[in-house]
């Protein structure tokens, strides 16, 4: 409920200041609040994935020892990623308002880093709840001070100042509660642990760099490349909504972490049975809510006046794919680190970046970057990195269960467009339903045979 309260939340926040402060405003801010976004899986280094991985692996004897070196790092790259917003700040935007943003959302770099550290050590511990309660307490005492000053028609600088002010106090709670409520000690620094952090949190924190640079970082690229500027608060409408799900998956995601790891029973069997799960429920359950969004939200929008959301509603309509490869690869990363192939990871990371890259290179070169194109080739660059962390899984083999279903999918893909207005709608309901039938009757049949394979065993 904890997830669901967050979701509802951040879509109706977004809405709600979109409609305060319209679609351009919000544009200023979306774009400063991407470039600490951005640099945030810098800051914490991939030790998030690695705490909440390796902490049960541990005796109780060394765990302080790797939190607390898990700290220092993240609290001198912190640091690091800060100051080099203020210098990007200084040195490469030429918009005073954008860069007395950047400069001011800077310190959120080293909050959210510390702060997504306590969230891990929660989530090690199996208490994920105790973070999901002190989220959503802060999420929502930050989603009223913004609105309420907003409202009153306050600078776009002092609701930045607001949020910073809000993670500071949610970092400062996290912290304390953690050192109540559960047996952390910190141990001292070790410097093998910390020589081990960097090594293999080097990949982790590259390869979801690259990922970040495929959504926050895609808004900084429309600014300096974008052919309509004057979309930009459009696209950032559009990618924030994507973002709020990619973090939804990133928390629900990591919380299984503990149960494939290796030393508590995470064995091959298991992690292929999990990314069959994965693959299945993208293509599903995924599948499902694009057909629904791309011919039901543009038919209900067409019922309203038009305002300042139709364009960014539109565009979410016909971008909905990309939630497909959006959930297979956030799947596909917990089984690449949970089996430790860190490297699998960064190359499937650096695939789908790079060919994001050429896909807006080459629009670019020839007609100019539009925001369709921009979302194209965001989906392009997130399939191509799910298609290689299933190579790098050998997990593709699971779309041999599904091959039946894939001519069903097709059907439901495209039945819906050879109708009209509310023949579409029925269809594309119809389709969605099938697909989350299928989807539940895979999941529930998986369930029974895995519950009966272990009574055998025992």
């Amino acid at each position: 409920m904890a997830k669901l309260y967050y979701l509802v939340i951040r879509v109706a926040y977004i809405v709600a200041l979109v409609t305060v402060i319209g679609v351009d405003a919000y544009g200023y801010l979306a774009y400063a609040q991407n470039w600490y976004l951005l640099l945030v899986p810098l800051a914490t280094w991939g030790t998030n994935e690695l705490v909440i991985s390796r902490l049960v692996a541990l005796p109780p004897s060394e765990r302080g020892q790797l939190l607390a070196t898990g700290l220092a790092l993240r609290l001198a790259l912190g640091v690091a990623c800060s100051l080099a917003m203020v210098i990007a700040a200084l040195c490469l935007e030429s918009s005073p308002r954008l860069t007395l943003l950047m400069l001011l959302y800077a310190p959120g770099v080293l909050i959210r880093s510390l702060t997504s550290g306590l969230s891990a050590v929660f989530i090690a511990h199996g208490r994920s709840s105790y973070w999901m309660r002190i989220s959503s307490v802060f999420i929502t005492l930050e989603v009223a001070l913004v609105l309420a000053l907003a409202a009153s028609g306050a600078d776009l600088a002092v609701l930045a100042v607001c949020q910073c002010v809000v993670w500071l106090c949610s970092l400062s709670v996290a912290g304390l509660t953690l050192r109540a409520s559960l047996p952390v000690a910190l141990g001292h620094v070790r410097m093998a642990v910390l020589r081990n952090l960097v090594i293999d949190g080097a990949t982790i924190g590259a390869a979801t760099f690259l990922l970040f640079l495929m959504q926050p970082g895609l808004l900084i690229v429309y600014r300096y490349l974008g052919s309509d500027l004057q979309s930009i608060g459009t696209v950032a409408l559009v990618l924030q909504i994507f973002q709020v799900l990619g973090q939804i998956l990133l928390i629900v995601s990591n919380a299984a972490l503990p149960a494939l790891n290796p030393a508590v029973g995470g064995n091959e069997r298991r992690i292929q049975a999990f990314c069959g799960l994965v693959v299945s429920g993208a293509l599903l359950i995924g599948g499902a809510t694009a057909v629904v969004l791309n011919y039901t939200l543009p038919y209900l929008l067409s019922w309203f006046p038009a305002t300042q959301f139709h364009p960014a509603g539109l565009q979410l309509a016909s971008t909905s794919w990309v939630l497909v490869p959006l959930l297979a690869l956030h799947g596909l990363r917990l089984a690449q680190v949970s089996q430790r192939k860190l490297r699998g990871f960064l190359v499937a990371a650096a695939g789908g970046f790079l060919a994001t890259l050429l896909f807006i290179a080459a629009v670019h070169y020839r007609s100019g970057l539009t925001p369709g194109s921009l979302f194209f080739a965001m989906g392009a660059g997130m399939a191509t990195t799910a298609a290689l962390q299933g190579l790098n899984l050998k997990s593709l083999a699971a779309l041999r269960d599904l091959l039946p279903t894939l001519p069903l999918l097709l059907v439901v893909a495209v039945l819906p467009g050879l109708c009209q207005g509310y023949a579409a709608v029925v269809a594309s309901l119809a389709g969605a339903a099938l697909l989350l039938a299928l989807a539940y009757r895979r999941f529930h049949l998986q369930v029974r045979v895995r519950k009966v394979a272990r009574d055998v065993v025992w």
